[in-house]
């Protein structure tokens, strides 16, 4: 499935940057040679546990390049040439911009392919707007990307936002008249907020809370607790949220959910109410 999202979004992206950059026609309409000569900086996570990653999207970018020169519908782009400029970002938000100013400097890149991690991704797509590269990706997901007319002007998003799974949810919570939500997430606490910065379950569920607040005028219970922490009683949270809402609302790790949905069974959180 990865594999096969990420091909689409090569193929956009060429297309993309056909017409953004342009080619050349003489008087009658011939296309001169060479037409055009693509440059991708493609800027994600070499290794580690992340969704976008080149042992990952690297078959599907190749892939997606054959593609097209394969089609013969696509005469126009015969004469091009793809060049693939890779950058490790390390999901970092100090190495990621370095890697794509690296890039701007030395004309390495007409377009950007991520970063995916959101803080990798955000002061790049800042300065985007500057260098006149467009920035396309798999991530930047939380709510502040959505700012396109004044900080990401030149920012594409290919997966949808956390924004528009918070809208999704009031709609679900609309439907079944409820309102009373508590939302219980996996965060970075201690040295590992400092390592890490916030999670991304605080991130995709920061649009929910603001929903719920302003569509049901409340202040949702929310409960954060951090997964490397063994002595976390989900219990003691579990009670806490059943005595504010009925509907909880979880962000954390399959092994996270497990212990927690475990540990409602055991305490009858799961008879029905």
């Amino acid at each position: 499935m990865e594999f096969l999202e990420c091909h689409n979004v090569i193929q956009m992206l060429l297309w993309l940057c056909i017409f953004g950059l342009g080619y050349t026609q003489d008087i009658n309409g011939n296309n001169e040679q060479p037409l055009c000569q693509i440059k991708l900086g493609i800027i994600l996570p070499y290794k580690g546990n992340h969704l976008w990653t080149r042992p990952k999207t690297e078959p599907a970018i190749q892939y997606a390049i054959e593609g097209i020169q394969n089609r013969t519908d696509l005469s126009a782009l015969d004469h091009c040439e793809y060049i693939l400029n890779w950058g490790d970002s390390n999901c970092s938000e100090i190495l990621g911009p370095l890697v794509a100013i690296d890039m701007y400097y030395k004309n390495m890149a007409n377009v950007f392919v991520g970063p995916a991690c959101d803080y990798a991704v955000a002061p790049i797509s800042r300065f985007s707007p500057f260098w006149n590269i467009p920035i396309i990706t798999g991530g930047a997901l939380v709510e502040a990307f959505s700012q396109k007319k004044t900080k990401y002007k030149l920012l594409t998003r290919v997966s949808g936002s956390y924004e528009k799974l918070a809208q999704s949810l009031i709609d679900l919570f609309d439907k079944y008249q409820w309102s009373n939500v508590s939302l219980i997430y996996h965060d970075n606490l201690g040295e590992n907020a400092k390592l890490k910065g916030k999670s991304s379950c605080f991130f995709t569920l920061q649009g929910v809370f603001r929903e719920l607040r302003v569509n049901y005028i409340v202040e949702p219970y929310s409960k954060h607790f951090d997964e490397t922490d063994n002595t976390t009683d989900f219990k003691k949270i579990l009670s806490e949220a059943s005595e504010r809402s009925r509907i909880v609302v979880l962000c954390a790790s399959p092994d996270s959910v497990r212990q927690i949905m475990l540990t409602a069974a055991e305490n009858n959180f799961n008879n029905g109410e």
